[in-house]
């Protein structure tokens, strides 16, 4: 038998759990089909002015309290001209109900989500001769 090796991510997550260190297998409920689309590098708004953004959403707001409108700011690629280039991708959006009364209880679901996800690409031209 092998031994055990605590994870060690290439980068920083949350408690660990990153690609190279998922959550243990025993802690795995199930998927969510949850579509991200449309995010964009330009600002992604959801509003509803009682509160509903979801279809089926039972208790109005968002994230744990009254919200009538949500909003995430992306940035273009290219905004600054250095390179690296610098841009973030924004999107709000509905996440599912899991069809589990009790998870979908607790996490209040179906509701409202929002990402914000920074990055950098790099350009590389080759030479023209």
């Amino acid at each position: 038998m092998g031994s055990v090796h605590a994870c060690r991510a290439a980068g920083v997550g949350s408690g660990n759990t990153t690609i190279e260190c998922p959550p243990a297998a025993t802690g795995f409920s199930g998927r969510l089909a949850v579509a991200l689309a449309p995010i964009t590098t330009g600002t992604s708004t959801a509003s509803d002015p009682g509160g509903s953004f979801c279809p089926g959403q039972t208790s109005p707001g968002a994230f744990g309290g009254e919200a009538g409108r949500i909003t995430e700011m992306g940035s273009p690629l290219g905004a600054n001209l250095s390179n690296p280039f610098a841009t973030t991708l924004a999107g709000t959006f509905c996440i599912p109900a899991t069809g589990n009364g009790v998870v979908d209880g607790l996490s209040d679901l179906p509701g409202p989500g929002a990402v914000s996800v920074p990055g950098t690409t790099s350009l590389v031209l080759p030479p023209l001769f």
